[in-house]
Parts: structure tokens; sequence; C-alpha cells
């Protein structure tokens, strides 16, 4: 029973170490890693564009930004590891708290994950109308009726001049 019991810490310890070295970063004496994901606006609503500002990521690389898991855009970062982008939230994004993230390399090697959650009020941004709804067609006859009067018209019009002339 001893030696299970042994066995068993054993086991619990290795795989206590190896969850460890599995996420550990290596990183210069004294370097910290900090990463941020900052964002214009924390309450928002569908259809609403809002810039965003990544930073502590490796410099020159690409990484990916992320909407409640799913990759939205692949920015890269500048020289000193920060990337600043545009986001529009999605019309159909339900009401509540969603998350925002940004993933990519980290400058002393790794990956590195910076999130914001994000507020999504139900009331839509306001979308421009569209040309028929500015301009409706309302109780108007119907296009082929007005040519054929049309028609009439420059024809009759014809009929009277030939008769004045006769």
């Amino acid at each position: 029973m001893r030696k299970v019991l042994v066995i068993l810490m054993m086991l619990a310890l290795l795989s206590l170490a190896m969850c460890g070295l599995a996420s550990a970063q290596v990183l210069p004496y004294g370097a910290v890693t900090t990463t941020t994901l900052a964002t214009s606006d924390t309450t928002v609503v569908p259809g609403q564009t809002i810039t965003c500002s990544a930073s502590g990521f490796a410099p020159n690389e690409k990484y990916s930004v992320l909407w409640d898991g799913v990759v939205i855009v692949d920015p890269f970062t500048d020289a000193s590891g920060v990337a600043t982008f545009s986001f529009t939230i999605p019309l159909d994004a339900s009401a509540g708290l969603h998350t925002l993230s940004a993933v990519g390399p980290g400058a002393g090697g790794g990956t590195l994950i910076a999130s914001a959650t994000l507020r999504v009020s139900g009331v839509p941004a306001a979308v421009p109308p569209t040309r028929a709804e500015i301009f409706p067609i309302t109780g108007g006859l119907p296009l082929w009726i007005l040519l054929i009067a049309g028609l009439v018209s420059v024809v009759g019009g014809f009929g009277l001049k030939l008769r004045a002339r006769s």
C-alpha cells in the first residue's frame, strides 16, 4: 500500500513538473513580458467600429486577433512590438459580454495572449438609409402605363399636325 502511494505521489510530481515545463518561457534576466490589448471603447453596439492597440508582442511579427475565439484579423506589429487596428463589432453580435483577444509570439519566445472584455448593448449602431428608403415609390403608376401614355401622346400629336396640314 505504501509503495502505491509513493508511486502515485511521484507521478503527480512528475505531471506537475511537465506542465510547468511545457508552459515555461525563458526570458533574459530582469525581462518582463507584459501584453496588453486596449480598446477605444468597452461598451459597444453592433456595427460600431472601435480602434484597438496591442502591445508586448515580438517586433515585426504577425499575430491574430479573435472575437469570441474566431480569428477576425491578422495584423503585424511594428518595430517595438505594437500594432493598432480597427474592428467593427459584428451586426449579429448578441447583447452581453464578449472577448476580444490578441495571440502572437512574445519577444522572449513562446506565445502570448492579451484579452479585453467588451459589453455589447442590444441596440445596433445607426446604419445609413438606402436610396430606396430615402426616396420610396408610393402609389405611383407602373412604368409601362406611363410609357404607353407617352407613346399615345406623341402619335396623337403627329396625327393632329398631319390633319392640320391637310
